[in-house]
């Protein structure tokens, strides 16, 4: 049995390539017959253009040999979900099994604020008829129930790669860390807002964030619960 997965480049930032290169390190693609396929890289329409076709080309190929499976679809809101359609449609018609891996954190706005009627029932029907959905939380597996009937929702969550043959290092210090996208979507405010409770107990608590975003909204928010001296 083979797949293909289907997603961004891993040169792309961004959390849909984070988590497939965690499944790649961890010997996932070694393990089970995985083709993965970028549909789109950072950088200017020209190349993504290009790659989109190249991909999609190599795509048809895989996909009309019988030992191909399954297809494994990373998607998230807007053109990702209109993309990865070129791929889906080929995938129904020679009748083999898609999976679709939903990432998108502001899908719930896309679909219901954003898609008309019609590009609502595209987004139902491909959802209603995916073997399986694999989602990021337990949250998202009840969106996803308002809008698809597909009884297969899976919640899967995140991986983070761990070297189990280092010995952790015992400290004596109090440090949490934050790494993504400095926004709201991202519940860096909400983070924010409850570690004040945590320097309320631990005073010499540290919070560290590393991304990119709204780092002066960040930034002031933190000054104005008083946390200047806990943050960097």
């Amino acid at each position: 049995m083979s797949v293909i997965m289907l997603g961004p480049s891993l040169t792309c930032k961004g959390g849909i390539a984070a988590v497939v290169m965690v499944y790649k390190e961890s010997g996932m693609f070694g393990q089970y017959d995985i083709t993965y396929l970028p549909t789109t890289l950072d950088g200017k329409a020209a190349r993504k253009l290009c790659l989109l076709g190249k991909s999609w080309l190599r795509y048809i190929r895989l996909i009309c040999h019988k030992k191909t499976h399954c297809v494994h679809i990373h998607l998230a809101s807007r053109n990702s979900t209109w993309r990865k359609l070129c791929y889906l449609l080929p995938a129904i018609i020679l009748r083999k099994n898609y999976i679709i891996h939903l990432h998108g954190g502001e899908y719930k706005t896309f679909f219901e604020v954003e898609c008309g009627a019609i590009a609502k029932y595209i987004v139902r029907w491909a959802f209603n008829y995916a073997n399986s959905v694999i989602v990021l939380s337990s949250q998202w597996k009840g969106v996803v129930s308002t809008f698809s009937r597909n009884q297969r929702i899976f919640v899967i969550h995140n991986p983070v790669k761990i070297d189990m043959k280092k010995s952790p290092t015992i400290r004596k210090e109090i440090n949490f860390l934050f790494l993504g996208r400095l926004g709201k979507g991202k519940g860096i405010f909400d983070l924010i807002e409850a570690f004040t409770m945590v320097v309320s107990k631990f005073p010499h608590a540290q919070l560290h964030c590393g991304g990119d975003g709204e780092v002066e909204a960040v930034t002031t928010a933190v000054h104005k619960a008083g946390l200047q001296n806990n943050f960097r």
